[in-house]
């Protein structure tokens, strides 16, 4: 049961810290409209959830932070070329 305990807080600061970093350090909403109920509630579960199941993986599989970027990587390039194949199939 100790070990439980021992992840919950940094699990829980990537949590509520993720959506503030990718939105208020880059300017993308304002504070106003971020820390409405709503809109931190949104941001929370949108970013934080991303965050905790990026840290999952990494642990599960026993990996570096630079796996997950190269696979966050070549998931982009996949989405990419979907999207351009789609557009000029229309």
């Amino acid at each position: 049961m100790p070990q439980v305990k021992r992840w919950i807080p940094p699990a829980l600061a990537l949590f509520l810290l993720s959506p503030m970093v990718g939105e208020l350090l880059s300017g993308s909403a304002p504070p106003a409209e971020f820390f409405t109920p709503f809109g931190f509630t949104v941001m929370t579960l949108l970013y934080g959830g991303g965050a905790l199941t990026a840290r999952e993986l990494k642990v599960r599989w026993g990996k570096g932070m630079g796996s997950l970027l190269l696979r966050r990587k070549l998931w982009k390039e996949a989405d990419v070329q979907a999207s351009s194949s789609f557009q000029h199939s229309v």
